[in-house]
């Protein structure tokens, strides 16, 4: 994401753009595809929680997705800093924003009736921070529309969305797959933690599964495990 500066109706606003084209020069489609994906999903993600694009700009050698400037930045990089933001107040509300934006997509719309779709990549990575504390769910270049009658389909999820993904459901896409990942996204705003731990077998632990484990081990440990920013508010 780059920080751009922009005139609207005369007044100079901040703006972030995307830009795909690094992907696009080595030949690679997840580029395009992702770009496409995006733009196709401007309509279906118009939610006063979802981030907007602004604008695009699209030929045979840019492409590039216009969005707000969120002054806050990612929830992921507020989290590992550990922002004094991050009160327990502001965590719930962030959460609650993030579940309102995912249910609109899950359920149906109105401008397609009887569709829901599935996001595909909730993680703390994909939810933005404005300078007011709220938060708003972006990155739509893996969302898919569930066919009709269908609760899931086929499908590898982004590799970079490990620690987020259900194990048991690793080629699932569903709103299940959705809802398992918004349950790391609430432990990582409890704890604080990464949402895995390694990289490589044996080190390489999800923090569901850790957390799991302790529930299981000892559940007065998870005490222990709770950011220390929330308990001094």
């Amino acid at each position: 994401m780059s920080k751009w500066l922009k005139e609207s109706r005369g007044q100079p606003i901040t703006v972030a753009i995307k830009e795909y084209n690094e992907d696009i020069a080595k030949g690679s489609k997840q580029g395009d595809e992702q770009f496409q994906k995006e733009l196709s999903a401007v309509e279906i993600s118009k939610h006063c929680f979802a981030v907007t694009v602004l604008g695009f700009c699209s030929d045979q050698k840019y492409k590039a997705l216009v969005y707000p400037y969120m002054k806050k930045g990612d929830l992921k990089k507020l989290l590992d800093n550990h922002s004094p933001d991050l009160t327990w107040k502001v965590r719930l509300r962030i959460l609650h924003q993030i579940a309102r934006v995912m249910c609109h997509f899950h359920n149906s719309f109105a401008l397609r009736k009887g569709a829901s779709f599935v996001h595909g990549d909730v993680k703390a990575d994909n939810i933005f921070v404005d300078e007011h504390l709220n938060a708003f769910l972006g990155d739509f270049g893996v969302m898919e529309e569930l066919p009709d009658g269908r609760t899931s389909i086929t499908r590898n999820l982004q590799a970079h969305a490990m620690g987020y993904k259900d194990p048991d459901a690793v080629k699932q896409f569903s709103k299940s797959s959705d809802v398992f990942m918004f349950g790391v996204v609430m432990f990582r705003c409890i704890t604080s933690l990464p949402a895995q731990q390694g990289t490589e077998p044996p080190e390489c632990e999800s923090l569901a599964s850790s957390r799991q484990r302790d529930i299981e081990e000892n559940c007065g440990d998870l005490y222990k495990k709770v950011d220390k920013v929330i308990l001094r508010f």
